[in-house]
């Protein structure tokens, strides 16, 4: 192992100020950045925890890790707010990160699903399967409701928002439904031939976990962060909003002061010294200037007051430059580095 050592006060990335366009018509919001799955879209939807999902660095804040088997999810009861069928319109926004490792072909990775029974009929689902993102809605034989594109590459944040509107064609009386895909704020694929509403059930909200009859119990395994469900279809404007979630930073800056990290260049030692308000978890990764996460080189408490602690890298890393990433509570700050020989 080698240490590299950084220098120069921690930047605030920026302010995300609260916007009525993305929290209108919002149902249940889970930003995960105080390592809970709290719905902090003030509807109480709150999730029980099963299993073991860990809190690891999100887009803005904390997010969490899913280990797939043995049973690591979140579920929320039913409500008829989480309920969008019976015609409604409504849409999902979440952000995910897989690893390089992926499960068999034939094993789904439910992001978000909300339904599940022995017929495969389900309000709404995102999930991974056999290279692809899939979303859908209702009976999984019927190929209308479950929409497919090329799964987004791995080792990468990536932003997915499907949207599910009412429309009309020609002088038509029936309700057709255009369903759309965007990843990383580009529309990737759309339809507006279906003409089946959505599905209710009396089951749970699931995030990381899906059943039904044909596959049984399926799990996610990877990182989700920032997952909102709406009961109206996001615009292009808000699109764009919950994209620049990450890069934007945080919202408010009330626990944390006085960050540095110190020397920058450097080829032997990270320390980072910072005070704190009141007891705070603090996360530090390393990316690429790809968004390529390369290390996890803290994750854990600090208590009150001045604390310095240096953080160990693996030899492996090249020289070139990086990116360091604090998360301390619901704060991110973000510092470039150059690693030298």
């Amino acid at each position: 192992m080698k240490k590299i050592v950084l220098f120069a006060c921690l930047f605030l990335v920026g302010v995300v100020a609260k916007s009525q366009s993305i929290t209108t018509g919002l149902i249940a919001s889970y930003s995960f950045d105080d390592s809970t799955a709290k719905d902090v879209s003030g509807n109480g939807h709150h999730c029980v925890t099963h299993g073991k999902p860990t809190p690891k660095a999100g887009i803005k804040g904390a997010s969490f890790y899913f280990h797939g088997a043995p049973a690591d999810y979140f579920a929320t009861p039913s409500t008829a707010d989480l309920n969008l069928g019976s015609g409604n319109e409504w849409s999902i926004s979440l952000w995910y990160y897989k690893e390089s490792t992926t499960k068999a072909p034939t094993v789904l990775e439910p992001m978000v699903c909300k339904g599940k029974d022995a017929s495969a009929t389900v309000d709404y689902i995102i999930f991974l399967e056999n290279g692809k993102f899939v979303w859908g809605n209702g009976a999984s034989n019927d190929t209308a409701a479950w929409m497919r594109i090329s799964e987004p590459s791995k080792l990468k944040w990536h932003h997915m928002v499907v949207t599910f509107k009412k429309t009309k064609k020609g002088t038509s009386s029936t309700n057709y439904y255009a369903k759309n895909i965007y990843q990383d704020n580009v529309l990737i694929k759309t339809d507006t031939a279906y003409i089946k509403a959505s599905s209710n059930s009396k089951d749970s909200l699931f995030l990381g976990h899906y059943y039904d009859g044909n596959h049984g119990n399926d799990y996610y395994n990877g990182y989700l962060d920032e997952i909102r469900i709406y009961n109206r279809v996001l615009t292009l404007g808000n699109i764009d909003s919950l994209n620049k979630l990450k890069y934007t930073g945080i919202e408010k800056l009330n626990d944390v002061s006085s960050f540095k990290v110190y020397p920058n260049p450097t080829n032997k030692e990270c320390n980072i010294s910072f005070e704190l308000k009141e007891s705070t978890k603090i996360m530090a990764t390393l990316y690429d200037m790809n968004g390529k996460l390369i290390y996890e080189l803290a994750n854990e408490t600090y208590p009150v007051g001045q604390t310095s602690i240096s953080l160990n890298y693996p030899s492996m890393i090249n020289p070139g430059n990086y990116v360091l990433r604090i998360v301390a509570g619901n704060q991110v700050l973000h510092k470039n580095i150059i690693v030298v020989k």
